[in-house]
Formats: C-alpha cells, structure tokens, sequence
C-alpha cells in the first residue's frame, strides 16, 4: 500500500505545473511557453513577497509584532481554503486517466491520497509564498530565539492541510450531491457560489466588532483585539501563533498532529466512495423525446453569444472563478448601506475626498478576473472548427465580449443604483458611479480577450489549468487588478474637475485601441 501510494504521488508531482513539459517536451515553442509561464510565476512570487513583507514590516513597526504569525497563517488559510472549493472536488474525481488506474492493481486509497499530494503542494506554494516573507521580515527585526525558525517552518508546511481538507469536503459534498443531477453544471456551480457566498457572509459576521465582545482594555490593546478577530475566523492561528511567538514546541507538535489526521480522516473518507462517485459522474442522462419543432434565426453575433453562454455555464470552474468578482461587488455596495465611511475613515486623517474613490473601489471586484480571459483557451482542440467556419477575427471575438459585458451588466447596475442610494449621491457623483466601473469592466474584457489571443493554452488536460492557472488568465488578472488602483492614485494626486472626464476618456480610447489590435489578429496562427 505505501508503494502504490509513493508511485501515485511521485506521479501527480511530476504533471505539477506542466513540469512534465519543461523537462521532457522537444517541441521548442511548448518548452519556451512553459518557460514563459515559469518566468510568470516568479513574478507572481515577487509581487507576494513584496506585499506580504511589507505587511509584516508595518505590524511590526507598528508594536503589533506579535500578531504576525497568526495574521499569515489566517491570510494563507482562507486563500487555501476559497479555491480549494473551487478546484478541490473537480481535481479529486477527474475523470482523465481514471480507466488506466483502475485497470491497474492500484487500491482506491492509492489513487485518492495521490491527487491530494498534488492539491497539498499546489496550496504549499501559496503556503511558503506567504509565510516566507512574512516571517523573515518579522525575524528580522524582532530577533526571536532559535526555536522560532523551525517552528515557522513547521508551520508553513502544516498550514494547508486543514483547509484543503475542509474545501475538498465541501468539494466533494457538491460533486456527491451533483452527480445524477440532469443539469450537473449549473447545480455545482449554484451550489459553490453559495457555499462562497455563506462562507464570506459568515466570516463577516464573526469579525464584527460589538461592544459586548471588547473590553476597553482589549480596544486600548489592540493587538489583543485584532488577536480575538482572528481566533473567530480561524481558532487554530492563535495556537499556533503563540507557539510560534513564545517559542512552545509541545502546541506546535500538537496543532501539526492534529492537522495530520484532519487530512488522513478526510483521505479515509473519500477513499471508500471514489469509484462510485466517479461512476456516477461518468454517466451521461439522454432524453428520448425530442421532437423537431419550429427552426428560430438568429444574427450571426446573438448565436455566438449563445454559444459562449452554453459553453460558460458548462464548466463550473470557469463559472465561479469569474463570478466572484461581480459578487463581491454588489457586497460591496450593499456594505455601504450600514457602514459610516466618516467613522471609519475620519476626513482629518485623510487628504482627500474618500467618495472619489468609491467608483474605482467598486470597479476592481469586476476587474480581477473577466470572462474574457481564457475563452479562447477553453475552445481547446474545437477551435479548428471556428478556424474553418467564414468568421472573421471580429466576429469570432464579438460573441466572447458581448457575453462577458452582458455577463456583468446586472451586477454593474445593481452595484450603481445600490450604491448611489446609499450614499444618496447627487446627479454628478452618480454619474461616476455609474460610468467609471463600466468603463473599467469594458477595457479588461477587452483586455482579457488581448492576452489570451497572445498567450493561448489549448492543449490542456483540465479546465482548471486554464481557467486558474494559465499565463492568460494570471496576465489579465493581475493587469485589470492595477488598473483601478491606478486610476484611484491619479484622482489623489491629480487635482482638478478635468481628472475624471479625461479619465473615462482614457479608458475609452485604449479598449477601442486594443480591440482594434484584437481584431488585426489572424486566427490561424491559434494552434
């Protein structure tokens, strides 16, 4: 058993991250992609040690050292924890490669306890991009004692297994439920939008602050505050945060053992129902009843768009990767309604109007991850067939950014008009809150859209490869993360009435000029 456990798991470390491709592949255009993609994640790993270091760094300066370790661990948690919903279930029963293992003399437990090796490295990486830094800017300047080193990385490897086991429970609860469904995609994905959606509802209801919970010792105390907030998200930070901090090694051990057999029970859990839940979801439900009714025209455009809408809500992955951000957004709007900006941020403490920002602060939920991003990727080995029908280049995109606008447009006016009613905007300001998000949301799906015509993954294995881990969908998601930021920094720093309107404008002219290079692109170099 433990052979057949260590060649399943050296097996799935070997297809991690296209590894594979890099080190065996003699195609030169595959290996430089997959060089390139290296290269990509280097970038992503600098950009996360910058921000988390200098998190660490102002804790720290701020006398709030001793609140570092638990914060990391809550940060790398929860980021574990949402995607691993997202990806866990998918993952775990894939259905590639299954009718080889399971003509093999290879026990279920086998099989299972090596695809959550790979999900356990996959979420270490996140796990060291975030203790790493973080901890070795706190060390830094504290100077612990010697046992804090290996405490820390104690803790950084045992940091993933607790919420990959809770994700790929819930993963695997939905898959389970979903499985003989007739409409099996829309139901897991409804099912983990709202598991995401009660999951943030939740962990914002834990964190808020009430006067019974707080002391007016612990509010002048504030490291002890933000410690209780964090012990109500996750208990676990605080045992280990203090572990760490005060150097225990017995909690540490402890809270390492416990998380070990959290993942095994899981493993043990899953094992004795793999093969059926993968059966169950191998079966395709057939209707016998069709009948050929009346034939319906339509436009060129509207049939593609209806073909990215069939195509979009038949992948769960690509549904609720994407749908976050408009959701969140509408969150946001909502949250206006009962927090007081002037208690939170108080005008003295600031040197700008903090309602200019708000439109590019309702803006970035919608740009972190467009639709457009990776719909040219998911077309995959099928896209011969849009390569030979007599479409041209702007015909085949207008139908991915047409559904991906209409996509947004009911969150976007929903998130304006809730917005504007609770701030009781006057006529101009509601403009901006109207205009400035959707003009964001139109340049990076144009945007996504530009990137994935350049940087194509069609050759991939899961839908989860290219939907989160491909350099398309990372480009334009990190691009269209910066962009209202960018846009905030101009208004802060560039004063004048003039600011705003050449803003949109800006906006404007580069989504026409990306399109127009969008549509330059010739779809036979798409292979």
């Amino acid at each position: 058993m433990l052979r057949q456990i260590k060649l399943m798991a050296c097996l799935e470390a070997r297809n991690l991250f296209g590894l594979n491709v890099l080190f065996h592949n003699r195609d030169k255009s595959a290996r430089w992609k997959a060089l390139a993609m290296a290269a990509l994640y280097v970038l992503l790993a600098a950009l996360i040690c910058l921000y988390v270091g200098g998190l660490a760094w102002g804790l720290v300066t701020l006398g709030l050292g001793d609140i570092v370790p638990a914060y990391l661990l809550v940060i790398s948690s929860l980021i574990i924890f949402f995607f691993g919903i997202l990806k866990a279930g998918g993952y775990l029963f894939s259905q590639k490669g299954l009718d080889s293992l399971f003509s093999l003399p290879l026990k279920s437990a086998a099989i299972v306890t090596g695809r959550f090796f790979r999900l356990y490295l996959e979420d270490l990486t996140i796990s060291l991009a975030v203790f790493l830094p973080g901890l070795g800017v706190y060390a830094f300047l504290v100077r612990p004692g010697a046992l804090f080193y290996p405490l820390a990385l104690l803790t950084a490897l045992g940091a993933p297994l607790i919420p990959l086991a809770l994700a790929t429970l819930v993963g695997a609860i939905i898959t389970a439920l979903t499985a003989r469904m007739k409409h099996k995609s829309l139901a897991v994905t409804a099912l983990s939008v709202l598991a995401m959606v009660a999951i943030l509802a939740l962990t914002s209801r834990m964190t808020a602050l009430d006067e019974a919970a707080f002391t007016p010792e612990m509010l002048r105390d504030f490291s002890g505050m933000v410690l209780t907030i964090l012990g109500r998200v996750y208990p676990p930070a605080l045992w280990m945060g203090s572990a760490i901090t005060q150097g225990a090694l017995l909690p540490a051990l402890l809270w390492l053992g416990v998380s070990l057999g959290v993942f095994v029970l899981m493993v043990m859990l899953v094992s004795p129902r793999f093969q059926a839940v993968c059966r169950r979801l191998s079966v395709n439900s057939a209707r016998h009843d069709y009948r050929l009714t009346a034939q319906k025209g339509s436009s060129l455009t509207a049939s593609l768009c209806k073909k990215e809408a069939r195509r979009y809500f038949a992948s769960p992955i690509y549904v609720t990767n994407t749908i976050v951000g408009p959701i969140m957004g509408l969150g946001l709007a909502v949250a206006l309604f009962f927090v007081d900006l002037g208690t939170l941020f108080p005008p003295e403490l600031l040197s700008f109007d903090l309602h200019a920002l708000l439109p590019f602060v309702l803006a970035w939920p919608f740009c972190i991850m467009p639709a457009t991003a990776c719909s040219i990727s998911l077309e995959g080995k099928n896209l011969w067939i849009s390569q030979s029908l007599p479409l041209s280049t702007r015909d085949f995109l207008m139908g991915k950014l047409l559904f991906n606008l209409l996509l947004d447009l009911p969150f976007l006016l929903l998130t304006a008009v809730l917005s504007i009613l609770a701030l009781r905007a006057g006529l101009e300001e509601a403009l901006w809150l109207l205009l400035l998000p959707a003009l964001f949301t139109l340049l990076t799906c144009v945007l996504g859209l530009f990137v994935n015509l350049h940087l194509p993954l069609l050759n991939w294995e899961n839908e989860t490869r290219v939907v989160k881990q491909s350099a398309s969908s990372m480009t334009a998601c990190f691009g269209g993360m910066f962009l209202p930021v960018l846009g905030g920094l101009a208004v802060v720093f560039l004063k004048g009435a003039w600011v705003l309107p050449a803003l949109c404008a800006l906006l404007l002219i580069l989504s026409l000029l990306l399109w127009r290079a969008a549509c330059a692109f010739d779809l036979r170099r798409l292979a």
